[in-house]
């Protein structure tokens, strides 16, 4: 009688571990702010991210290091949205590996609205037009150099830079962000460039965004010495 009982309670103990186990990961959602609606959405795009290709590869989304992005500006500008981020690995099969250049520090920030219906994706690489877009898509103007570097700053926190630089309108329509000069490098035997790295900015009339991207421009090129 008494083993009847040991089984019973520890048959109990394994079912209600089962289920505190299914429910850890709306419980990990819900710990970092994000709401069933939103969780719902991001789960869909972890599942569709993680598809295998015909090869066998596939995108390993980092799921316990999947972070809330804290931000006074960005709940300033896009109040109704949370970021998210999403960091993810390359996963190629054995055999395959000498196909594939498998870079490494890979990640998305991903815009969700309250309601898990407007997401937007920035990815962690490129010119970075994505952040441009959105910035069109909620009509965010710029006048001000204080208000270029609110909007610089929005680009960092979602990124997750630390990119420092100038503020300069270039013309009316027209702003260069955290631009940086670099020194002299070498080109070839003889030759060196100075260049100048930066976020453009173009506005419409009213100074809304309408675009941008992130540029690099040759300042001075000169024989070596």
């Amino acid at each position: 009688m008494n083993i009847i009982r040991v089984v019973l309670v520890f048959t109990i103990y394994l079912t209600m571990t089962f289920w505190e186990l299914c429910g850890e990961s709306s419980s990990f959602w819900q710990d970092i702010g994000i709401n069933e609606r939103q969780e719902k959405w991001l789960n869909e795009y972890i599942k569709q991210k993680e598809e295998k290709n015909e090869d066998g590869a596939y995108l390993d989304v980092q799921e316990s290091y999947i972070n809330l992005i804290k931000s006074e500006v960005l709940s300033e500008l896009f109040k109704d949205y949370i970021f998210v981020g999403v960091p993810y690995k390359y996963k190629v099969p054995k055999g395959k590996k000498h196909l594939y250049s498998i870079p490494g520090g890979l990640y998305e920030t991903i815009a969700i609205d309250t309601n898990g219906s407007n997401t937007y994706v920035f990815f962690g690489h490129g010119n970075y037009e994505e952040f441009a877009n959105f910035l069109h898509g909620h009509r965010i103007k710029l006048n001000t150099t204080e208000d270029a570097k609110k909007i610089w700053k929005a680009f960092c926190d979602i990124h997750k830079k630390g990119w420092q630089g100038d503020f300069i309108q270039i013309d009316k329509n027209k702003w260069k962000l955290a631009r940086q000069v670099y020194d002299f490098r070498a080109i070839s035997s003889y030759e060196e460039i100075k260049e100048e790295y930066y976020y453009l900015l173009e506005l419409a009339e009213d100074k809304t965004v309408v675009s941008g991207r992130l540029h690099s421009d040759v300042v001075e090129k000169r024989n070596i010495k």
